[in-house]
């Protein structure tokens, strides 16, 4: 009798092999406890068949796992890398240690004798102070203008990179850079200068990395600390308490909205952001950081107007600087800043020799003082001079003002301020006429004209005298500097190609597209440096030698650093041409139409020389030139107010005169050289 109970994997039932072939496997499980015979599948296979063959891979299959690998391989790097910089890292102590690391750079005149010594603590001013004892409003201002979103971000922030490009390229301006407060506090701790400067990927990836784990080790209070105390305000102060001290003299906590958002637009750009040497620069940089201070929510439109008509750049404290050439120190201070960015000027120990001569140095100081006692009731303040070396451009001297010390704008150099150079301008002008085929003898007319001013009304131009004196030639209208014969010689070869010729020559400020025909009468602002360095090209025979201040850098191994030593030079116009000019502006015979003999353009020794002088006498100026040094004045109020009656001739020239003559007390007379005979142009 059959048991209805045994379990179904013991009955034994017979397989037919035709079954067991076709039919499919059965999906239950409990079929699946069937066995079939091994023996009996192996007898039942045809003898002559092929074990079937397994299909290859198709190629999305290896592809993929190349991918694999690949990224398998990348990740791995990137973490060994990752892992490698993160070891670069030092504690949270060293950090602050490590931010400060001064060398002493020395700046030198041409003799070797010490000008200045930047070092620490006679020259620079830092004081560590914690984050509750800084004004908010700097913290706000900082946050606002270099990183917006710092408390949240991972030390990095690709979509404030993103802003900043924007706001970069919507304005027209550096408003704002791409690097977290994070980046740029690890670029300046960690990295060498040369990485500092570098522009590679490898460098922003590793800036990027410490940056993050530098985040993840350190609060973000503690980050903005150092910062804070690390980053570079120019005028020697690092750290925002030391800018509070030197700027406003004022410790940071008391920092008022006004200070602290002029402070803050200060490191962008510290060389150029000078508050005492660039007020309307540092005032717009100020206005910058208000607007970003108002879009980060920090402040209402309100308050940013507010602060942005109070007069903080007259609360700044004047610095006092006892220092031979303050004003060249200065401007040679500027130049290795923008050479060595954040502050590794101080950090290179280097030794600077420039160009500066200290005896013509105190002739130019002492010839500019006297000159400004003679005219001290003719509401005058200031004036500049520079000296230049004719054949290499040298920069023997550059007096700024009458005194670095002196609070009425005494710090403006205005010697590198752009001013309108008034008549000095007019030589470019027949240069280029000269180019093109002009000469000394061509005829022109002296003569009332009407120009259009291009907005529907009349330019009627007027010489000094206010007199019109007919035909002369262009000597003469050189040499007594008629306005009318000016224009038309401007009229003549066309604006755009005397600025071609000015910019050839040195002068970088001739942007504006649309000068008129006053440009000839030296509208157009240019500084003195740059005029200077137009009228050396004609004392070297139409060969520009760039003006120099340093002629050589060196750091503490002695390796050079900065190298002027073999002046740049460029041949921009031809000597025959050159010698035109050279010929007529010391030519003392053809001044006589309108001046007098005796006057101060007249040298006991060939020098040629031209006055300016601009409307209301803003301005009064004297550029000229001997075979061997250049010699630029420039006299006037740094706040372009007029002066009474003072002009190139009667305010300027002296000063050029009494520098000319003590330039050749010791040295001997040099003549004009002539190019090879060509011209017979020499006056009597």
């Amino acid at each position: 009798m059959d048991n209805e109970n045994e379990p179904a994997s013991k009955i034994e039932t017979p397989v037919d092999p035709e079954f067991a072939r076709a039919a499919p496997r059965s999906t239950n499980p409990a079929d699946r406890t069937h066995t079939v015979s091994n023996s009996y599948i192996r007898k039942s296979e045809k003898p002559h068949q092929k074990p079937a063959r397994r299909e290859p891979l198709p190629f999305f299959k290896w592809a993929l796992i190349g991918v694999l690998y690949a990224i398998g391989f990348v990740v791995g790097t990137a973490a060994l890398s990752y892992g490698y910089l993160v070891l670069q890292l030092p504690s949270a102590e060293e950090l602050k240690a490590r931010q400060f690391d001064f060398q002493t750079t020395s700046i030198l005149d041409a003799d070797g004798n010490t000008l200045w010594e930047i070092s620490p603590p006679d020259f620079g001013e830092r004081y560590y102070v914690p984050l509750d004892a800084i004004s908010p409003m700097v913290i706000s201002a900082t946050i606002a203008t270099e990183d917006r979103h710092f408390y949240q971000n991972i030390g990095v922030d690709p979509l404030g990179m993103l802003r900043a490009v924007y706001f970069n390229v919507t304005t027209g301006s550096i408003v704002a850079g791409g690097s977290t407060i994070t980046q740029q506090l690890v670029r300046n701790v960690f990295f060498s200068p040369e990485e500092r400067m570098a522009k590679s990927i490898r460098r922003k990836i590793k800036e990027a990395v410490l940056a993050t784990e530098t985040t993840r080790y350190y609060g973000k209070d503690d980050i903005l600390e150092i910062y804070l105390n690390q980053i570079y305000y120019g005028n020697r102060a690092y750290g925002i308490e030391a800018a509070s001290q030197v700027y406003f003299n004022k410790h940071a906590a008391d920092l008022s909205l006004a200070e602290a958002s002029l402070l803050v637009g200060l490191p962008q750009q510290p060389a150029f952001l000078d508050p005492f040497t660039r007020p309307d620069a540092v005032k717009e940089r100020q206005n910058q950081v208000l607007r970003l201070m108002t879009e980060a929510g920090y402040i209402s439109a309100e308050d940013a107007e507010r602060v942005r008509q109070q007069p903080v750049l007259n609360k700044l404290q004047q610095q006092k600087m006892d220092l031979q050439a303050p004003h060249f120190v200065m401007f040679v201070r500027e130049i290795l800043e923008n050479t060595f960015p954040d502050g590794d000027l101080f950090k290179r120990g280097l030794q600077v020799q420039t160009s500066l001569d200290p005896q013509i140095q105190s002739i130019a100081e002492n010839a500019l003082v006297a000159q400004l006692d003679v005219l001290s009731s003719k509401n005058i303040s200031s004036g500049a001079v520079v000296v230049l070396d004719a054949h290499t451009g040298a920069i023997l001297a550059m007096v700024g003002s009458p005194s670095f010390n002196d609070p009425d704008g005494g710090q403006i150099n205005m010697a590198v301020w752009p001013r309108q150079p008034g008549s000095t301008f007019k030589p470019v002008v027949y240069l280029a006429a000269f180019q093109y085929g002009w000469t000394p003898e061509t005829i022109l007319r002296d003569e009332r004209i009407v120009y259009s001013d291009g907005q529907g009304g009349d330019y009627i131009p007027t010489n000094a005298d206010g007199k019109y004196l007919g035909e002369m030639t262009v000597r003469v209208a050189l040499a007594n500097s008629r306005n009318v014969p000016a224009l038309k010689a401007l009229e003549f070869v066309g604006i755009d190609r005397v600025k071609a010729l000015a910019h050839k020559m040195g002068i970088t400020s001739l942007t504006d597209e649309n000068y008129g025909l006053s440009l000839a009468l030296g509208s157009a602002e240019v500084s003195l440096l740059e005029m200077t360095g137009v009228y050396q090209v004609l004392a070297n025979g139409g060969v520009k030698s760039r003006p120099y201040a340093i002629i050589r850098a060196t750091d503490e191994s002695g390796t050079i650093m900065l190298d002027n030593t073999v002046p740049q030079t460029e041949t921009v116009a031809k000597p025959e041409q050159v010698y035109f000019l050279t010929d007529i502006l010391s030519d003392n015979e053809a001044r006589m139409l309108t001046m007098r003999r005796g006057n101060p353009l007249e040298l006991p020794f060939p020098a040629a020389v031209k006055t300016g002088t601009t409307n209301e006498f803003r301005d009064a100026w004297t550029i000229g030139y001997t075979s061997d040094f250049v010699v630029g004045v420039w006299l006037g109020n740094s706040d372009a107010t007029p002066m009474d009656n003072v002009s190139g001739l009667t305010g300027a020239a002296p000063v050029w005169h009494r520098i000319m003559v003590m330039l050749y007390e010791t040295r001997p007379i040099t003549q004009f050289e002539r190019p090879d005979g060509k011209m017979d142009l020499t006056h009597q």
